[in-house]
């Protein structure tokens, strides 16, 4: 089963689960002995799981986006919220607002695949 790090990580560390695979790019630092699932066999497997992002809407000018993206850098910056977001299963990353973008349109690429691939019909 794939379970979340935020739910899972106080039963992996009280030792009623047994984590087998981080199913991220690279090993998780809470986890730091668990392998990732690409290390266990599986190369090129990266279902990194849930992300989060804010969005503003369409037509905000540039410059209210802009600022809103530094506030956010800072508060990603600030050592407790680090600490609060990692210890609650998240890796923050900052990412600008073009790099989110062009994120999010390889995670629907990708997932239209699988969609293909699998033979998913709308319903």
């Amino acid at each position: 089963m794939l379970v979340p790090p935020t739910t899972s990580v106080p039963h992996i560390r009280s030792g009623r689960l047994r984590a087998v695979g981080f199913t991220g790019p690279k090993r998780w630092p809470l986890l730091k002995d668990v392998p990732t699932v690409a290390e266990s066999g599986i190369p090129g497997f990266d279902v990194s799981g849930s992300w989060h992002a804010w969005f503003a809407p369409a037509g905000t000018p540039p410059a209210i986006v802009k600022r809103l993206y530094a506030a956010t850098r800072h508060a990603l910056g600030v050592p407790k919220v680090q600490e609060f977001l990692r210890a609650s299963g998240y890796d923050p990353d900052g990412r600008s607002p073009s790099e989110t973008s062009a994120f999010m349109a390889a995670e629907a690429q990708r997932y239209a695949q699988v969609v293909r691939a699998a033979g998913v019909k709308p319903q």
